[in-house]
C-alpha cells in the first residue's frame, strides 16, 4: 500500500506543458520547484500524447497559440488516454485568439488562463487541480 501512495504522490506532482519553446516550461519548473513538482514538456500533439501514455500526469497545460496543434482535439485525446486518472487540462489563451469556450467545454477542458498570466495566478490554478497546499 505504501507503493501506491508514493506513486499517487508523484502523479499528483507532474505537469505537462505543451509549448513551442522550452523557455516557458523552464519558467514553470522554477516556479514549482518548492512544491517538488516535475514539469514535463512537449512541443507537438504526438509528443504530448506519448508523454501521457507513458506516465500519469496530473495537469496538462496547452498553449493554444500553437497553430500546429488542435488544442480541443488534444484535450479530448489526453482525457481518453487514462480516463480513470482524471487528468486536468488547462488552456493558455491569448486575448486576441479565437478561443471557443463551448468547444473547450465539450472537449473536456478544466479551465483556461489568459496570457500573459501572473505567476501567482498560474501557481494557484495548478495547485487547485493538483490538490497541493496553498
Amino acid at each position: 500500500q505504501g507503493v501506491s501512495s508514493a506513486a499517487s504522490d508523484v502523479y499528483k506532482r507532474q505537469v505537462l506543458v505543451i509549448d513551442k519553446t522550452p523557455a516557458f516550461r523552464d519558467y514553470i519548473a522554477e516556479l514549482l520547484l518548492r512544491n517538488k513538482t516535475e514539469v514535463l514538456w512537449a512541443s507537438s500533439e504526438a509528443e504530448a500524447e506519448g508523454a501521457c501514455a507513458r506516465q500519469r500526469v496530473a495537469v496538462v497545460v496547452i498553449n493554444t497559440s500553437m497553430q500546429e496543434i488542435n488544442s480541443y482535439r488534444l484535450c479530448q485525446t489526453v482525457k481518453a488516454i487514462r480516463p480513470a486518472d482524471r487528468t486536468s487540462v488547462i488552456f493558455l489563451v491569448s486575448k486576441s485568439s479565437g478561443y471557443d469556450a463551448e468547444q473547450a467545454r465539450q472537449a473536456g477542458s478544466d479551465g483556461y488562463l489568459t496570457k500573459p498570466v501572473a505567476a501567482h495566478h498560474f501557481i494557484s490554478a495548478l495547485k487547485k487541480f493538483m490538490h497541493l497546499p496553498r
